[in-house]
Formats: C-alpha cells, sequence, structure tokens
C-alpha cells in the first residue's frame, strides 16, 4: 500500500490517497471526520482483485480543503477532476455517508466515468425531524460546541474489544480541518439534510 499525492489545477486541491492492487479501478470516499485509513480493512482484501484507490476528502487527511464555502456539488467536481488526472477512463466508485452522496453525484453528473456506483449508508429521503437532527449536529461542529464523544458513542458499543477502533476513529474526528472544510459546517449540512440527490435521475443502471 502506497500513499502519493495528486495536485489539481481546477479546483487548486493538493489529493491525497492511498493505492494498492492491480487490475480494474476501484474508488473508495469516507464519510465525514474519517480519511482514507478507514478503509484499511477492505483494501486489504479489495486489492487482490482491483487496484484500489482510497481518497481522503478535502480538509480530511493529508487532503488540502476548499478556501470557500463549498456545496455537495464542489465535492462531486472535486472527484471528477480527481478521476481524469487517473490512466483509466471508467471507475467503480464506493462511497460511505458523505463518500455515498459524492458517489451518487458523480454518478448523475459524470456517468462516463462511473461503471459501477456503490452507495454504502446513503442519506435518501430524510424525514423532516431526521434532517434537523443532521443540520443541529453540523452547526453544532461549526461553532467548536461539539463533543466528539458524542458521534463515537452512537458508532461504537461500550465494550472494551472496541475501544480501540473507537480512540482511533475519535483521533481522526480531532485532526478534520474546520477551516478547510467550510462547506460541511456552513451550507452543506443543508443540503445533506435536503438531499437533493434523490430527486434525480441518473443514467446508471441499479441492480
Amino acid at each position: 500500500m502506497t500513499r502519493k499525492i495528486q495536485q489539481l489545477s481546477d479546483p487548486s486541491l493538493r489529493v491525497s490517497y492511498l493505492e494498492a492492487g492491480q487490475g480494474a479501478p476501484l474508488v473508495l470516499l469516507h464519510g465525514v471526520g474519517m480519511n482514507a485509513e478507514a478503509w484499511f480493512p477492505q483494501i486489504e482484501v479489495l486489492s487482490r482483485r482491483f487496484r484500489v484507490i482510497a481518497l481522503d476528502m478535502p480538509g480530511h487527511g493529508e487532503s488540502s480543503g476548499f478556501r470557500h464555502a463549498a456545496t455537495l456539488k464542489d465535492y462531486v467536481q472535486w472527484l471528477a477532476a480527481f478521476l481524469r488526472t487517473q490512466p483509466e477512463r471508467s471507475f467503480a466508485v464506493a462511497g460511505h455517508s458523505m463518500g455515498a452522496l459524492i458517489t451518487a453525484g458523480l454518478a448523475i453528473d459524470y456517468p462516463q466515468l462511473v461503471n459501477h456506483a456503490i452507495v454504502i449508508s446513503g442519506v435518501y429521503k430524510r424525514s423532516p425531524e431526521a434532517r434537523e437532527a443532521v443540520v443541529k449536529r453540523a452547526l453544532e461542529l461549526a461553532s467548536g460546541d461539539v463533543c466528539l464523544d458524542a458521534p463515537l458513542d452512537r458508532w461504537f458499543s461500550t465494550g472494551r474489544h472496541e475501544q480501540p477502533l473507537r480512540n482511533k476513529v475519535g483521533a481522526w474526528l480531532q485532526q478534520v480541518n474546520l477551516d478547510a472544510t467550510p462547506g460541511l459546517t456552513r451550507r452543506l449540512p443543508r443540503a445533506i439534510g435536503f438531499t437533493p440527490i434523490a430527486g434525480m435521475k441518473c443514467s446508471v443502471r441499479c441492480w
């Protein structure tokens, strides 16, 4: 497994990613607060059959972040710009949570770049209550008035066997550069809550 850096010109951002294996390309995109290392177990297995490319989203891991209040569309364009730097013409793309929204957006706006889209724990037609809960948590994050134990308590049990992973994920959350991800904490949370993707049509075949 190798960590690589790709400098984009438009948008002018540095993309850090992990690469492993050979074969057809498979792109992995994590959720908010995580980084490419969150895919370690999957990379180990999938790299036996694919060229796996696990990206750090803007402002996460070692990737630089947007300098403006980015929207979901900005993140989709960022991913498309990165894929165009690669030698392949079409990719399988798998995203989790926020990464799932970007994956779905890519399949809708850039179908020529996507041969398979895997949406994991993606948002679809949230209820009004669920949308408000997402927005509330995002605004708390933006203000800095947030306790990292809250998301960790949702994701992990109190069992001792989960504590090492909980601690690692907690460290990742603390490393997110909020100044470099303004869209995540200002305009984008509203977009995530509303999920405009839910009403769009996509030419990518599903099964």
